[in-house]
């Protein structure tokens, strides 16, 4: 993924700015000078939410997030979004919640 600014990284605007003179990855558009910036990009997350079919087959991964306060309330978005359908939260391989079963069963 490639993200375009047009500030420095000392926060000046980049027509301005010394660091930004000259930049092999930067060009200009009428008076606004782009840098173009190289992003990762993630692919694997600690926490997934997925929509699961009665057999516990994965049908879609509704979210994949690294933290698990964010995951949980994104579970909690889900199952309320989608009612009827079975939604479940994993880390990594580990089913952690499950929204056809009750919070005591395992």
């Amino acid at each position: 993924m490639v993200g375009i600014t047009t500030r420095s990284r000392c926060g000046s605007d980049l027509g301005s700015c010394p660091l930004a003179m000259d930049r092999p990855h930067s060009f200009k558009i009428g008076c606004s000078l782009f840098v173009l910036r190289a992003w990762r990009v993630r692919n694997h997350f600690k926490h997934s939410i997925e929509l699961v079919d009665r057999e516990g087959d994965i049908v879609d991964v509704l979210a994949a997030v690294e933290d698990f306060l964010l995951a949980q309330a994104t579970y909690e978005a889900a199952k309320q979004r989608w009612p009827k359908e079975r939604i479940r939260l994993s880390q990594q391989a580990r089913i952690l919640e499950d929204s056809t079963r009750r919070r005591g069963d395992r």
